[in-house]
């Protein structure tokens, strides 16, 4: 049944593909221009390419709980960093440059020269960083200082208000209270040591200096980070990051490594050359590879154009999808060449090309479809990075897909037009061998004829690799070998799957030379990693009732009892109001009226409380708990199609056999070799990426290589073992005429001969010309004066 179904649809789809074909063949030239100009002109809309990098908003999944109590939280509570900015009451991640200071000797930095020094890093950071706007103001950190009661916020500096009590072993840890204000220590002092609740020493120290969060801030941030690099110090080492170093550390790292991509593109053209040079110098197929990487590149211009116009936003990690959708394309392109070479023996290019579609053009059909199918699914992720990962890449396979039923066979119908003619496309130089003397050559030239059977174009490492794999299918030993391996393959691949831990350490994506990156191994090495979490009570409620009270108590309480939140820390409005002198909950009125005059001596906790417009009633409130976490982590998914194993699969069942095993050794024949050479040039497209400081980069790189090895593995071998042995497989007789010499046959102004028949009986035709000890092509003549006579030698063409 399995087979009846695929063959209506293969003879639908095949009999347009052949048609089609044929139609490619009449109009090269036309094609080849036509979507070279569509790819070209969709490309121009890269120059509205607009690249997002806000991480909460590309990582976080789209309408979830978070993004929409956020939204709610930002419309409710205004900007506080121009007139009360505290940092635990923030909604989102703010602006600020952080420094942090550690002692070269790597002891106390909490000694009276320690903190001297500190203390010069800290004013050289704020008085040499300023922004000159557009109109030549000088903006310094004073005029873009986020401010509480006026003054510049700088959290930590409380420790450099009391250095002479810090080295003095004078400071309670790990809090203490400096204005009705609690100073969590742990936050800015890494690898402290404590005698008695105080602090003696601490390896170094840090400080968060905050800024408005403006276009201002934004340049301000930029110039911060350069004053930061100039400072020197004999006695102390400097550390700094800002609000946004992580999204320029990444896009840093992608510049630093566009060699490696420039020169992972002329390695996969310089190889794919290589290998489509076998045959003769006429049958060189080295053109015809480069017009395959052409056909991929202009895939990703159009359709990255294209989406560009449309308004899709561009996410860094789309940066991967031309290496993919390259070796996608490259993939096509063997997979097309070696239909090319299975069709050698049909004397008309026309039918020749309509074959090549037939065959090769079904599987990469189903093999594009597949990929697109994945890549679409991958698009409705919730998280809007990945979404348009998914998109760009679906839209740069799709139009690859395109360019090989367009360019790329047109592209073939040239060169079989060529060949036929004798001509090279940069010489068209033709000679002749004359009666009985020497070739006539130019200089520097050399010959060839047309290929008569496959094996007159197949380069040497595609013979070897359909050779080794036919070998190992014949050892009947091998098979239960293969399998026992593959079944322990599979149980460490369920093993690791039960360890499977995805994603990256922040300092990852950043180069090993960066300061982001040593402050970030500092902070997760001697800091301990906590955050406020805030409860949020959107509803209008009676704080001033006891039984309100009792359901805060018991929320805060609750919160504690998290694994990961601290139960000997939360931030209260309602206990600090309820220990002050202007506490009353005589009525809500009398309530609210005290807490606003509570509220405006102490502006800790005035961000924390929402009044209704004439002040009296809370309509919203909110709490912290402290948690603590572990590093952050960002999920990177490797999506990759199994296009190999479609493609084995299809030629499997488009070859012909009276066994399973004559038809896996010639679905091995047709798409062993290409799909090898593929997997090898994938290889080959990232192997510069282990030269790489980038760890990113270098996992890429190896993520491909074992996907690579596995790939070629099942093409190879598992697949076809399992095809031996469970293959579908109807045993009828094979019929006189193939499906595609029946539509060469019926077209127009086409006669074959009985011999002609017998050679394009099936559809591989190398594999029967092999078996074949005589056997001549009945080919057109060379319409042109320097066309054979009557008599004269067989054509040659020398050419440089």
């Amino acid at each position: 049944m399995f087979i009846t179904w695929y063959e209506k649809v293969n003879g639908t789809f095949g009999t347009w593909l052949f048609k089609y074909g044929n139609f490619v063949a009449r109009h090269p030239s036309k094609l080849i221009v036509m979507a070279c100009l569509v790819n070209l002109l969709l490309g121009i809309g890269l120059i509205r390419l607009d690249i997002l990098t806000d991480p909460f908003y590309l990582y976080t999944p789209e309408g979830n709980r978070a993004k929409k109590d956020q939204t709610a939280l930002l419309d409710l509570h205004p900007d506080y960093s121009k007139t009360n900015y505290y940092s635990h009451s923030l909604i989102s991640f703010g602006r600020f440059g952080e420094v942090l200071v550690r002692a070269k000797d790597g002891e106390n930095i909490l000694t009276e020269s320690g903190l001297n020094e500190v203390d010069r890093f800290f004013h050289y950071v704020l008085n040499q960083t300023t922004v000159t706007d557009e109109n030549g103001t000088v903006w310094t950190y004073d005029d873009l200082c986020a401010r509480q009661e006026g003054s510049c916020v700088i959290d930590g500096k409380e420790l450099l208000d009391n250095r002479e009590k810090l080295y003095k072993g004078e400071v309670t840890y790990p809090q203490f209270i400096q204005d009705f204000t609690p100073v969590f220590l742990p936050i800015f002092l890494g690898k402290a040591s404590t005698v008695n609740g105080y602090v003696v020493a601490a390896k170094d120290i840090r400080f968060r200096i905050n800024i408005v969060d403006d276009k201002l801030g934004v340049a301000w941030e930029q110039e911060f980070k350069k004053t930061a690099e100039d400072f020197v110090s004999d006695e102390v080492d400097t550390f700094y990051t800002y609000s946004i170093a992580i999204v320029d550390e990444a896009n840093m790292t992608i510049e630093r490594n566009v060699v490696f991509f420039a020169g992972s593109l002329a390695l996969m053209i310089i190889f794919a050359s290589i290998v489509t040079m076998g045959g003769t110098c006429l049958s060189n197929r080295s053109l015809l590879a480069q017009s395959g990487v052409v056909s991929s590149i202009l895939g990703v211009v159009g359709s990255f154009g294209l989406l560009s116009a449309a308004g899709v936003g561009f996410v860094n990690i789309a940066g991967v999808a031309p290496f993919l959708v390259l070796g996608i394309g490259l993939n096509n392109m063997f997979i097309m060449l070696s239909g090319l070479a299975d069709a050698i023996p049909i004397p008309s290019v026309e039918h020749r090309i309509g074959e090549t579609m037939r065959t090769s053009g079904l599987s990469i059909s189903i093999t594009s479809a597949a990929i697109i199918l994945a890549f679409i699914l991958g698009a409705t992720a919730t998280y809007p990075g990945i979404r348009m990962f998914c998109i760009y890449t679906a839209g740069a396979v799709f139009f690859t897909y395109m360019n090989f039923l367009t360019i790329f066979p047109a592209s073939m119908a040239l060169h079989e037009f060529w060949m036929e003619k004798h001509r090279q496309p940069w010489l068209s130089m033709v000679s002749r061998e004359t009666g009985g003397g020497a070739p006539i050559r130019s200089t520097f030239c050399c010959s060839g004829t047309s290929p008569e059977s496959r094996e007159d174009v197949d380069s040497p490492l595609q013979k070897f690799i359909v050779f080794a794999a036919q070998k190992i299918l014949r050892q009947g030993w091998c098979r239960p070998l293969i399998i026992l391996l593959y079944i322990v393959y599979l149980g460490v691949t369920i093993w690791g799957t039960l360890h499977f831990k995805a994603g990256v350490l922040i300092q990852q994506v950043s180069h090993e030379d960066s300061t982001f990156y040593k402050h970030s191994l500092i902070v997760l090495a001697d800091y301990k990693l906590e955050m406020l979490v805030s409860y949020n009570i959107m509803d209008p409620l009676d704080y001033s009732s006891p039984s309100v009270q009792a359901d805060m108590d018991d929320l805060i309480k609750n919160a504690k009892a998290d694994y990961f939140v601290r139960n000997d820390f939360h931030v209260s409005w309602l206990d600090a109001y309820k220990q002050s002198d202007n506490y009353d909950d005589s009525s809500e009125i009398a309530f609210v009226t005290n807490l606003k005059r509570f509220l405006d001596r102490h502006g800790f906790f005035r961000n924390d409380v929402i009044f209704n417009e004439d002040v009296t009633k809370i309509i919203a409130s909110r709490f912290y708990v402290r948690a603590e976490g572990t590093s952050d982590w960002i999920a990177l998914t490797d999506l990759m199609a199994v296009e190999r194993k479609y493609s084995i699969a299809t030629a499997f069942l488009q070859a012909e056999g009276k066994t399973r095993k004559d038809k896996v050794e010639a679905a091995i024949e047709m798409t062993g070799a290409p799909m090898c050479n593929g997997a090898f040039l994938t290889f080959v497209g990232v192997v510069l990426l282990t030269v790489s400081e980038s760890y990113i980069f270098f996992t890429f790189f190896r993520i491909i290589s074992i996907i690579v090895i596995l790939g070629a593995t099942h093409t190879l071998v598992i697949l076809p073992i399992v095809l031996l042995v469970m293959g579908p497989f109807e045993d009828p007789e094979i019929p006189n005429k193939s499906q595609s010499m029946e539509m060469i046959a019926q077209s127009p102004g086409v006669e074959l001969s009985n011999k002609s028949e017998s050679v394009f009986n099936g559809n591989l035709f190398s594999r029967q010309l092999s078996n074949t000890s005589a056997f001549s092509i009945p080919r057109a003549r060379i319409n042109s004066d320097t066309s054979n006579e009557p008599g004269m030698p067989e054509v040659s063409s020398y050419y440089c």
